[in-house]
Parts: structure tokens; sequence; C-alpha cells
């Protein structure tokens, strides 16, 4: 698999329509850092797009990031993978920022569970085209 090293972490295409994102440990995400993330999926993935957000590390947005991380229209599903507490809490906080009609998301605590439900989630994008 190639990694695409952008200004806040890197992204993993997993298929050509998952992609792993992890962030660089104490970074602050910016609306700027999204928008380069939102160019890159609209320009190397094929649509609508999966996540497979990994915070294995710890690091933070600014209200702006947060309320345009998942503001992609193409975004079908989300799974994030919190290794505590603190960022499970984290993760269903900017996952409230979006409407829950817009796409599907559900928070993990290991990675292999979080892409076994993308996965399904694919197969369930794949049988309504």
């Amino acid at each position: 698999m190639v990694v695409h090293k952008l200004s806040f972490g890197e992204v993993t295409p997993i298929y050509d329509d998952i992609a792993e994102v992890v962030a660089n440990d104490g970074v602050e995400v910016t609306i700027e850092m999204i928008g380069e993330f939102h160019e890159f999926l609209i320009n190397q993935m094929s649509r609508p797009f999966l996540l497979l957000i990994n915070k294995r590390n710890s690091y933070s947005f600014t209200l702006e990031a947060q309320r345009y991380l998942y503001s992609l229209p193409d975004l079908y599903a989300v799974a994030v993978i919190a290794y505590n507490k603190a960022s499970e809490e984290t993760a269903k906080g900017i996952l409230d920022f979006s409407p829950p009609e817009l796409f599907q998301s559900k928070v993990f605590t290991d990675r292999s569970s979080a892409l076994e439900w993308l996965l399904i989630r694919q197969k369930e994008k794949n049988s309504l085209n």
C-alpha cells in the first residue's frame, strides 16, 4: 500500500474507495489541512468514500476544522478507531457535528472490527449502484 504524506499526517488507500487516515502526534488540524485532505480524496479515491480514521496519535482540531471534516457530499461511511475513552469521546463529539443522515459512522476500539464494518458498508454501497 502506498502511504501519502500530507501536512497533517498520512492517508493510505486500502481500496479504491476506502482510505485510512492517521494524523501526526501533537498536530492541531486546521481548516486548510482539511481542505488538503478533501482535495486528496476527490482526486485520488473512488466515490463515494469510506474512511478509516485511526486515532493512534494524540491531536486536536480547530473548531472550523471540526465542522468541515465530514462535510464532503461523497462521504458514505466513517469508522473511527479510538484506543482510549478520551479519544472515543472526542471522536463521537466530532461526528456529532454532522447530521446522521449524511453518512454512516461508528467508533471502534480495534482496527480489525472497524475495517470489517467498513467492508460491510462498502458491499452495501456497491449493491445500491
